[in-house]
């Protein structure tokens, strides 16, 4: 699958919810990545989840966030610790590529025929002024022949540009999202028998790494519940707000990767 059908998989209605919440606080304001982190309401680390925040900058992952007490039988701090780095390296990585692609101009080639067509140009005027003044057909052979070369270099350089690979537009969070997520697929395989599960959450506002034997408490759009409790309990009016807000949360998932999408 690809890479945002992949995470829609995976959204859950508390992510869908707070990444709308922080979609409409940046279209208010303009604000930096710190007053955004600032602004989310992070997840706690529950024994379903581990909860990895990204620093302010986002160029990494924090380095602290590894709770002996949820992870201890599922995986160790030397383990956790390597994977948290590799992310923060590949995001490192993306932040270089990503400046690098930004204050690229024309590459090689085209500026080597582009210079060599100033100087056919040039001559062009040269032969062209020098053929006013000149007997015989000489010139005029010269010139036309410089002419004819000028427009080829030209001609070349369009179908060079036309032909040449082509290079996405994306930004740092999409580059980034698609380069994690393709190292954190192949880690996901090797640790499918741990019932461990690595998800990035878009933006890399933060990741999480998922028991999944272990049951999520029933997310009712601002808090956590016991969803049994509610059904013994007969609390019909809650649990149709529940199916709302899960509802609801496709919406989000649809808005959250429109972009995405159109890119595929």
């Amino acid at each position: 699958p690809t890479m945002s059908r992949y995470q829609k998989r995976t959204l859950e209605p508390r992510i869908a919810q707070e990444l709308k919440r922080v979609k409409e606080f940046q279209e208010k304001r303009f604000c930096s990545r710190h007053e955004v982190m600032d602004e989310i309401k992070f997840p706690e680390s529950t024994p379903a989840k581990i909860v990895i925040k990204s620093n302010e900058k986002g160029t990494g992952f924090m380095r602290n966030h590894y709770d002996d007490k949820f992870c201890n039988g599922y995986i160790d701090k030397e383990d956790f610790d390597e994977i948290v780095d590799r992310c923060s390296l590949i995001i490192g990585n993306e932040y270089s590529r990503k400046r690098k692609l930004d204050t690229k101009g024309m590459d090689y080639c085209t500026q080597v025929l582009g210079v060599i067509a100033l100087l056919q140009l040039a001559l062009f005027f040269v032969f062209a002024m020098a053929f006013i003044e000149a007997e015989g057909d000489a010139y005029k052979y010269v010139t036309i022949f410089n002419a004819f070369i000028g427009f080829a270099i030209a001609l070349s350089i369009m179908i060079y540009n036309y032909c040449k690979p082509y290079e996405e537009n994306a930004t740092f969070e999409q580059m980034v999202f698609r380069k994690v997520n393709e190292y954190l697929a192949g880690v996901n395989e090797e640790m499918r028998d741990r019932k461990l599960e690595w998800i990035l959450i878009p933006n890399h506002y933060w990741m999480e790494l998922r028991m999944l034997d272990q049951k999520e408490p029933k997310y009712t759009g601002g808090q956590e519940i016991d969803h049994e409790s509610d059904n013994r309990k007969g609390d019909a009016p809650k649990m149709q707000e529940n199916r709302e807000i899960n509802n609801s949360s496709e919406e989000v998932d649809s808005q959250l990767f429109q972009d995405e999408e159109e890119d595929e």
